[in-house]
C-alpha cells in the first residue's frame, strides 16, 4: 500500500505544471499575501510562490491552467502580471 501512495505521489509530481508570473508593481508582504491568496483560489492551484525580491509568482498546479484565468485572478487583486 505505501509503495502505491509513493508511486502516486511521484506521478502526480511527473505531470504537475509551473507557471511563472511577473508582477512588477508588487512592493510590500502584503502584496504578495493579496497575490498568493488569488492564486491560490484557482481550480487546480496546489501551490503558489510569490517573491517580492523577484517581483515574480510561481504557480504550481495539477492541472494545465488557462493563461486568460490566471491574469483575471490577478487582475482582481488589482493588479496585472506577465506569464513568461
Amino acid at each position: 500500500m505505501k509503495k502505491i501512495l509513493l508511486l502516486s505521489l511521484f506521478l502526480s509530481v511527473l505531470n504537475a505544471y509551473e507557471y511563472t508570473l511577473e508582477i512588477p508593481k508588487i512592493h510590500c508582504p502584503l502584496c504578495t499575501a493579496i497575490v498568493r491568496k488569488a492564486l491560490l483560489k484557482i481550480d487546480g492551484v496546489n501551490k503558489v510562490n510569490v517573491s517580492l525580491e523577484n517581483k515574480t509568482a510561481i504557480i504550481k498546479s495539477d492541472k494545465e491552467l488557462n493563461e486568460s484565468i490566471i491574469n483575471q485572478a490577478l487582475f482582481n487583486t488589482g493588479y496585472q502580471g506577465i506569464l513568461k
